[in-house]
């Protein structure tokens, strides 16, 4: 899996620091079981810190970010010769995580999800529905008067709605906006 490395415009930092985090990052998720969802350098170039944003299936404990910030620092001292001199973060993405890529999607399927999407050029439409699965680019969701599939693609936002009790109401609303000349 390639992430890609976000480099905020107010920072300078070298490109090799930034290419051999990133490296080093991919290196260290994948024997821990981890996902790495984001590596994002935050901060001036005198304070830089690396946040390191990482996901698995049940979850991510204290011991899991501790891990990969320990693996991080002995593969980085490996590989640069040099203790690393930026702050690094490890965390995960809480339960606001954003729905993104396919596999975000099968991986709340049966959960009930607030998914912001365009229809047409100038349409907007909300859905709260329940996620039935993601397969081949379309996300389909149930809750309403029938089936809903949505083109993965074409979605802007979306998250998992968390409730208690009983399950929410289905909704749709639609948002016309006027086509700009």
């Amino acid at each position: 899996m390639s992430v890609k490395l976000t480099v905020l415009p107010h920072e300078d930092l070298v490109s090799t620091d930034t290419h051999a985090a990133e490296v080093v990052a991919e290196q260290v998720v994948v024997p821990l079981g981890v996902e790495l969802l984001e590596a994002k350098w935050i901060g001036p170039r005198t304070q830089r810190t690396l946040r390191l944003v990482v996901d698995s299936e049940g979850g991510v404990s204290a011991d899991i970010c501790a891990a990969v910030t320990q693996q991080f620092d002995l593969v980085w001292e490996a590989e640069e010769a040099t203790p690393r001199d930026f702050g690094l973060e490890v965390t995960s993405p809480g339960p606001n995580r954003p729905l993104v890529t396919e596999r975000d999607f099968t991986r709340v399927t049966g959960k009930w999800v607030e998914v912001v999407y365009r229809d047409g050029e100038t349409d907007r439409v909300t859905v709260l529905a329940q996620v039935d699965g993601a397969a081949e680019g379309v996300l389909r969701m149930t809750g309403l008067d029938d089936v809903e599939t949505i083109p993965i693609g074409d979605i802007e936002r979306a998250k998992v709605v968390f409730t208690i009790g009983k399950p929410p109401t289905p909704k749709r609303t639609l948002e016309r906006r006027q086509k700009s000349s």
